[in-house]
């Protein structure tokens, strides 16, 4: 293997093995896309598994499915990791040998990012993308893991990246990918979690059916054959001897002279005496309690990519906002955005007191947003469309890469002018969104001058940048 890079707390550490060696401090991850393979070393798991959710969250293909491996002193299972990376391999007299045995998985994974980003589709980053992409170009199947430290009791390695192993909407975005075919599904569990707080940390208990209460006190009931008397055993209790209080025989035989049908429930609290006791959980994460019936409900399933998926994982995913957008403004290919906005540096350049200014609209997990909008999605994205639309004018240029980030020209406009548009902007595009979702939307805007100092490469790349 030729260029592998080492990412890594101790960089004056590093070893010749590796073609570079990059601090975890100071981390460039635009550098990773010329490397066939990443290796990733530090102490703490914390910070690895924070660099390794920051390659995943890169926008590039060529950065966040690149190959993953993390060198440990020795060998521990760490169910949280082991589904983001793609080998543990141990430091050693034997680490170059175990290296170059990773070289046929670590090419075959590249062959497939490469045909992927041939398909010219490989700017399309949203999650359920991603998703797509990550199953196809390591060939797994996304399992569940059952884990105490999961508030749902499982969760899905593969998908801690994109999503806390905390966050139900785990199940809304496999739901929603499995309702699109993008994934089959085998069912492996059912869950309940808590209809407050979704854990299923939960204490099924029977209670008293009058007032609720925990506190029951079980009785066998017993049944005399003779006399055909039924009640509580403690009504036969006499010192040490079981006397039927109705005909006052003694009951020495069970099967014989007496049997016990079944219990009798006393409540400890409101001395209510009941054969059939309801039931209810206890959650320990909230201190809530809830009936059966009103518990959420979830099926567990290990899933697997579709035909459709793996098209999908090609072509990408049509968003509707996506689609709805594009019906209400002008968005242009980035090529022809990348040139105009070239036109534009050299104008500039040229008559020296014009000024314009280019913005980066970046919407986080719009495939989420989406899954949790449901049928409420066309008029959603619909208001915040025709609101994108108010705030650009027609000499304005406007395009998209990937489904999240969109970027905008605004001609003859100096930066502090398109700042305080930007913030109205941003406020416009959130209201609909949090009146709608159970979370708050994450969307950005970063806008620099055009001052004809950098051509539009460097301009994009800079916003890329500083989001």
């Amino acid at each position: 293997m030729e260029k592998i890079i080492l990412i890594t707390d101790k960089p004056e550490q590093g070893k010749g093995l590796f073609s570079r060696v990059l601090s975890l401090d100071s981390l460039d991850l635009e550098a990773l896309k010329d490397f066939e393979a990443v290796f990733i070393e530090a102490a703490d798991a914390a910070r690895v598994e924070d660099t390794v959710r920051g390659i995943k969250d890169h926008h590039d293909i060529n950065v966040y499915l690149k190959p993953l491996f993390l060198l440990v002193k020795e060998q521990a299972k760490d169910e949280r990791l082991a589904g983001l990376l793609d080998g543990t391999i141990v430091k050693g007299n034997t680490l170059e040998e175990s290296i170059k045995a990773e070289t046929g998985n670590i090419r075959g994974i590249n062959k497939k990012i490469q045909d992927i980003a041939a398909a010219g589709h490989a700017d399309d980053n949203s999650i359920t993308t991603k998703i797509l992409r990550y199953l196809f170009s390591r060939g797994r199947k996304l399992s569940p893991i059952r884990s105490v430290r999961s508030r749902f009791g499982y969760f899905f390695p593969a998908l801690n990246a994109y999503h806390s192993k905390e966050d139900i909407q785990v199940f809304t975005l496999l739901d929603f990918m499995k309702k699109e075919q993008l994934l089959s599904g085998v069912f492996r569990d059912r869950i309940h979690l808590c209809n407050y707080c979704n854990s299923a940390f939960l204490n099924f208990r029977e209670t008293c059916p009058l007032c609720k209460s925990a506190d029951l006190i079980v009785n066998d009931l017993v049944h005399h054959f003779v006399c055909g008397y039924t009640g509580p055993e403690t009504d036969f209790r006499q010192e040490n001897r079981t006397v039927c209080p109705k005909c006052r025989t003694e009951l020495k035989h069970i099967g014989v002279d007496f049997d016990r049908p079944s219990v009798v429930y006393e409540c400890a609290e409101c001395k209510e005496v009941f054969q059939e006791p309801a039931v209810d959980s206890l959650c320990i994460a909230c201190g809530k309690t809830s009936s059966a019936d009103d518990l959420v409900t979830e099926d567990i399933e290990e899933y697997d990519l579709t035909s459709l998926g793996r098209n999908a994982a090609f072509s990408g995913i049509d968003m509707l906002f996506v689609n709805i957008l594009k019906k209400e403004v002008n968005v242009l290919s980035l090529d022809t955005f990348k040139e105009i906005l070239n036109l534009e540096v050299l104008r500039i350049k040229r008559y020296k007191n014009v000024a314009s200014s280019i913005t980066a609209l970046h919407m986080d997990n719009l495939d989420r947003i989406q899954t949790e909008l449901g049928s409420k999605g066309q008029s959603v994205f619909m208001e915040i469309a025709k609101v994108i639309r108010g705030y650009v004018r027609e000499t304005d240029v406007v395009t998209m890469t990937g489904n999240s980030l969109y970027l905008f020209l605004f001609i003859e406009t100096p930066l502090e002018n398109v700042q305080g548009v930007m913030d109205r902007l941003k406020k416009s595009v959130e209201k609909p969104l949090t009146d709608n979702l159970n979370f708050s939307p994450s969307i950005r805007t970063i806008s620099l001058p055009v001052d004809g100092k950098a051509d539009a490469a460097e301009l994009i790349n800079n916003l890329l940048k500083a989001r």
